[in-house]
């Protein structure tokens, strides 16, 4: 299904219970996508995000701050070329759209992108490996929280802080490396990951910073570092 351009907002309940749909375009035009537009759908085997002039919001219309735009309905690989906003202003009911996508296997994060919200992939325990393009500057809190199927993680050259819970509980994580611009990371960013073989920091001659508390790597054990920057 391919939802052309001209198409402003898809609303409550659009496609609701579509048993069918196998793979799902949405065009730049979109700039609202309200609760239960795709829920009770099953298994989408591909779901697209194309860019568009502003961010595509997911609205929550009035059911307070649970987004069950995807409720019963699995993602499994998902093309995003697009900034996306939904507001969580609390920590009850669910975090986001694609929380728990748990079919959600592959993720294209393409060119468009420039940031990733908060809580955005919290608890898609499918997921693979995982690039971060340069293009995005800011990786919110929470947003890769317990992914625990990632091996491999690459992140963007843009980044500069890796925020607490970021990568949290990302279980299989095998190795990782830390741009040339990050200088802060906070608590608990990399907690519960399990064994990393490998923990690079690449240098550009400013210091590391790690926040107050000190619980980064809380229950993760990293077995060889190559430290080539000033940590403190």
């Amino acid at each position: 299904m391919n939802i052309e351009s001209g198409v402003n907002g898809i609303g409550m309940c659009a496609f609701y219970q579509c048993g069918n749909l196998q793979n799902v375009t949405i065009s730049g035009t979109v700039t609202s996508i309200e609760n239960f537009a795709f829920a009770n759908c099953g298994i989408v085997e591909n779901f697209k995000l194309l860019n568009g002039a502003t961010d595509l919001e997911f609205k929550t219309s009035g059911f307070g701050y649970n987004f069950a735009h995807f409720s019963n309905t699995y993602i499994k690989t998902l093309d995003l070329d697009r900034n996306i906003t939904f507001y969580n202003g609390t920590m009850q009911g669910t975090y986001g759209p694609f929380e728990a996508q748990t079919a959600l296997t592959s993720l294209e994060i393409l060119p468009h992108v420039l940031r990733i919200p908060n809580y955005c992939f919290y608890g898609c325990s499918a997921l693979q490996d995982l690039v971060i393009p340069n293009t995005v500057f800011e990786i919110g809190r929470y947003a890769f929280y317990g992914c625990g199927n990632i091996e491999s993680i690459v992140i963007g050259t843009e980044i500069n802080t890796i925020k607490e819970y970021t990568f949290y509980g990302c279980s299989k994580l095998s190795n990782i490396t830390i741009p040339k611009k990050v200088n802060l990371i906070e608590n608990f960013a990399f907690a519960n990951c399990g064994v990393l073989e490998k923990f690079t920091i690449v240098a550009d001659g400013s210091t590391l910073n790690f926040d107050v508390g000190g619980y980064g790597y809380y229950s993760t054990f990293i077995q060889f570092v190559s430290l080539f920057r000033k940590t403190q």
